[in-house]
């Protein structure tokens, strides 16, 4: 690597599969559900919040399918804030 070798652009995130909404009992903020597939390596379930930043996200989940049962669960559990 040299020192003046013209430097990469920086990554741009993909908008993922848009899943479901909802608001936060605790405090009402809106928290979006998305899925991304990463191919080899699997399928991810993100929460974001309101701005858009990571709130918790589990990933390689072998399908789509394993993907949205696992957020549908957390979400009841994000949701109520009930364990």
């Amino acid at each position: 690597m040299l020192h003046d070798a013209p430097k990469r652009p920086p990554r741009q995130a993909q908008p993922g599969e848009f899943l479901f909404e909802f608001q936060r009992q605790r405090d009402g903020a809106p928290i979006r559900c998305e899925l991304r597939n990463h191919g080899e390596y699997g399928w991810e379930a993100q929460f974001l919040e309101r701005d858009g930043e990571l709130f918790y996200a589990h990933g390689k989940f072998v399908s789509r399918a394993h993907a949205m049962r696992w957020a549908e669960a957390e979400r009841a559990v994000i949701e109520t804030g009930v364990d």
